[in-house]
């Protein structure tokens, strides 16, 4: 049997379906050729209208602009171990907030409840990266309208790391960058799940967001206990 190949969704693609994500509805027929006639100029390959179908879901979901639909639970088994915060009434692709008995509260799709607590497990976006010595950062920046901090992991060197994880995964308040700690992908990602798992007494939103990564928002009294794990800070961090 030929083995089937994952072709990974380029930005490029992901700037022509945000045009569509925004539509209440897209015709099968007329809408997926359009889309998929796009795509295609740009990769030189044509996806399948159930990729796409899917690949819409999953970004409407995520950014809370699906159409309503309460899901069956005997469809989408949760973990002993997690209880569903909120109503599943936003469609089998939305992220979907869950605690843990140890008190994690973390986002999942449908799919992966049965999965357990993900900072539990050690589990970082698929897994914490093994022996990866690529460059990584984890990073603290500072949100003055919110009046927050925000703990992340970003690929790559220094600040312009932190700039292109933003220009690609966007957040609807204007942020300045305290300090970074430069080292490997596995280090950082192991570094950021520690300060993520004791500072959860300062959870800033209670409530879920329409971005992603607000569950690692924490209240701004915080920063100074913070600085001593970072490697590089910046002159911002002393003036809050």
């Amino acid at each position: 049997m030929d083995k089937v190949s994952y072709n990974k969704w380029l930005p490029a693609e992901l700037d022509i379906m945000e045009k569509y994500r925004e539509k209440e509805t897209t015709k099968v027929t007329a809408g997926y050729t359009t889309i998929l006639d796009e795509l295609e100029k740009v990769v030189g390959f044509r996806r399948t209208a159930a990729s796409v179908r899917n690949k819409l879901g999953r970004m409407r979901g995520r950014a809370g602009t699906a159409t309503t639909k309460k899901i069956n639970l005997d469809s989408y088994p949760i973990h002993k171990n997690l209880k569903l915060l909120e109503e599943p009434n936003r469609g089998g692709y939305a992220l979907y907030s869950l605690m843990c008995n140890n008190g994690h509260i973390i986002e999942k799709e449908p799919c992966n409840w049965v999965g357990g607590c993900s900072i539990c497990s050690g589990e970082f976006v698929g897994g914490i990266p093994k022996n990866d010595f690529r460059p990584a950062v984890v990073y603290l920046i500072y949100i003055k309208k919110l009046k927050a901090v925000k703990i992340g992991y970003a690929t790559g060197k220094g600040k312009e790391a932190i700039i292109r994880r933003f220009t690609r995964w966007t957040m609807p308040h204007e942020y300045e960058i305290l300090g970074y700690d430069q080292s490997t992908r596995t280090e950082a990602a192991e570094h950021e799940q520690w300060l993520l798992n004791n500072t959860l007494d300062y959870k800033y939103f209670t409530e879920r967001q329409d971005f992603a990564g607000w569950t690692e928002f924490r209240h701004q009294s915080i920063v100074k206990d913070l600085l001593p794990e970072y490697e590089t800070v910046l002159d911002m961090a002393f003036r809050i």
